[in-house]
């Protein structure tokens, strides 16, 4: 049987492009932005060496569709190498900020969470308060939850 480990947070840190939030226990969840309106959040939870899928398929670039391989989820050079949005970090929360959106990772009681707003303050997408992210204790497997509105 598999035991959950939620993401929590040790230290947020600036990064090109992005803001890195490192766990207590040497996960980390990456939070870039690509362009003015497209991000990639990145979890993994054996650190940066570590993420638990080394490919992705998600994210289409300009130049149409993804190979059948996939793409590295390290690389950024099909965008340009990022959008470098303003960042700021003021305990507990941090964001990352374009004008067209804002990602604001708050992590009171280590419960880190990402919510999503538009430029007039508009949330648009929230994950889950308590357990946003969680990995398997061996690192193989992760769970994202987002948070539902009655109407969705």
């Amino acid at each position: 049987m598999q035991k959950w480990v939620t993401a929590g947070v040790a230290r947020v840190d600036e990064e090109n492009c992005g803001l890195k939030i490192v766990g207590p226990t040497g996960e980390v969840l990456s939070v870039h932005a690509l362009e003015e309106k497209l991000f990639r959040v990145t979890l993994c939870p054996g650190g940066e060496t570590r993420p638990a899928s080394k490919r992705t398929w998600a994210v289409v670039g300009h130049a149409g569709d993804v190979p059948r391989e996939g793409r590295l989820c390290s690389d950024y050079t099909r965008w340009g190498g990022g959008f470098r949005g303003q960042m700021a970090t003021e305990e507990p929360a941090a964001t990352l900020a374009t004008p067209a959106a804002t990602v604001t990772a708050s992590h009171p009681a280590d419960a880190l969470a990402l919510q999503w707003t538009t430029p007039e303050g508009v949330c648009f997408a929230r994950d889950l308060r308590s357990g946003a992210y969680k990995f398997d204790a061996l690192g193989n497997g992760v769970r994202h939850y987002m948070e539902r509105r009655p109407n969705q």
